[in-house]
């Protein structure tokens, strides 16, 4: 029997995010909460699961302004959405529409706030 092997398609570090939710940009309901997240896209940890192939456009609140911003949106395609075992949970995973060079910018500012220093 062969066993498969998962293709790694994540371009960059995953950063592990602490602290941060997601809500939906346009009526400002929880979606979740951010786990991780890389330039290409982020996991995120959810009660709802979210169809695969489609976009959605989420707000990433700070609770304190961060580079003179109260929030930031992206815009994402989920690519994968798998229920947590023996959990009322889904782990989602998503890849960034389309990629701007101010998101580019702030995603590096992200990462730079969270990385774990050594």
């Amino acid at each position: 029997m062969g066993t498969a092997v998962k293709t790694e398609k994540r371009r960059g570090v995953r950063v592990e995010v602490r602290g941060l939710e997601i809500t939906a940009r346009d009526t400002g309901e929880l979606i979740g909460t951010l786990v991780n997240l890389s330039f290409g896209g982020m996991l995120i940890n959810s009660a709802a699961s979210y169809d695969v192939d489609s976009a959605y456009f989420f707000r990433i609140p700070f609770k304190d302004e961060f580079l003179g911003r109260e929030h930031f949106d992206i815009n994402a395609e989920c690519v994968w959405c798998n229920n947590n075992v023996d959990s009322e949970m889904y782990s989602l995973g998503f890849r960034f529409l389309p990629e701007s060079a101010e998101q580019i910018i702030l995603l590096d500012q992200i990462h730079s706030k969270f990385s774990v220093k050594h």
